[in-house]
């Protein structure tokens, strides 16, 4: 169980004090993020006009994308396991000259037609969906994020299926068939921020011990739960329902553990 789905779980959940910034992410893509980022082979890609560089008051696509989300694309490329990708309408020596996005993005121009140089382009690639298939295939990922805010997105959202994810940015009016949505590109960057966080974490070890591997010890006052390696994972104090001292069993181990070494 994710912290996500451990709050999510809980009933009652108060309201957020006054002031507070809310969350840009629903309960919904949160669940999904966390789930994504617990796939063996993962393949983000992401429109570029839209999704990444935002859109002004007209509709008219700025010329830079975020600088949150170009970290947070280059945090993602450099895990094990994870390619990134942008799927453009603009001709790809544009799309490379205005995104200034690291080398391990691999980028896609021209509607999907012209890849760069890292990829081996697919004269059956004739639009964004066929050459998102064709990256899938490359990579061999056995799960797909794609971010579309632009127009012509549709298509390629009804091309995902199974374990894949579509999330639609902005224009939360029009219909998508994407499973779900995002307010703007800020909203967009924080998810593949989350999502770099997340899966950085499970990649690199912190990932939650199977339930029937733990032991659980009690006082007849205390209850606590402790893993194979004999880390005390969980411990709620005086009282069994008293807050819990020790919680890396829902929030890793940035949420307390005991253990001696």
């Amino acid at each position: 169980m994710t912290l996500t789905q451990a709050v999510d779980a809980v009933p009652g959940m108060p309201e957020e004090p006054t002031g507070v910034t809310p969350d840009p992410l629903s309960v919904d893509v949160r669940r999904r993020v966390s789930a994504l980022a617990r796939t063996s082979r993962l393949l983000v890609a992401c429109d570029y006009d839209g999704a990444l560089a935002p859109l002004d008051a007209d509709g008219h696509p700025d010329r830079r994308p975020l600088p949150e989300a170009v970290r947070a694309l280059r945090e993602l490329a450099e895990l094990p396991g994870t390619v990134c990708a942008v799927i453009s309408a603009r001709p790809l020596r544009d799309l490379a000259a205005l995104s200034r996005l690291p080398g391990e993005v691999r980028l896609v121009g021209a509607h999907g037609t012209e890849f760069d140089t890292d990829l081996a382009a697919d004269p059956s690639a004739h639009g964004k969906a066929e050459a998102l298939e064709v990256l899938r295939g490359q990579v061999e990922a056995t799960a797909v994020l794609y971010m579309g805010g632009g127009d012509g997105e549709e298509p390629v959202f009804l091309h995902l299926s199974g374990a894949d994810a579509g999330v639609r940015v902005g224009d939360v009016e029009e219909p998508s068939v994407a499973a779900h949505r995002v307010a703007d590109t800020p909203a967009a960057a924080h998810l593949l921020a989350l999502l770099a966080a997340e899966r950085r974490s499970w990649v690199f070890g912190e990932r939650p011990t199977p339930i029937e591997r733990m032991s659980l010890l009690s006082n007849q006052a205390s209850v606590a739960l402790v893993g194979p390696d004999a880390r005390l994972l969980w411990l709620c104090h005086p009282e069994p329902d008293s807050p819990a001292l020790f919680a890396e069993l829902l929030g890793g181990r940035s949420a307390g553990v005991f253990a001696i070494a």
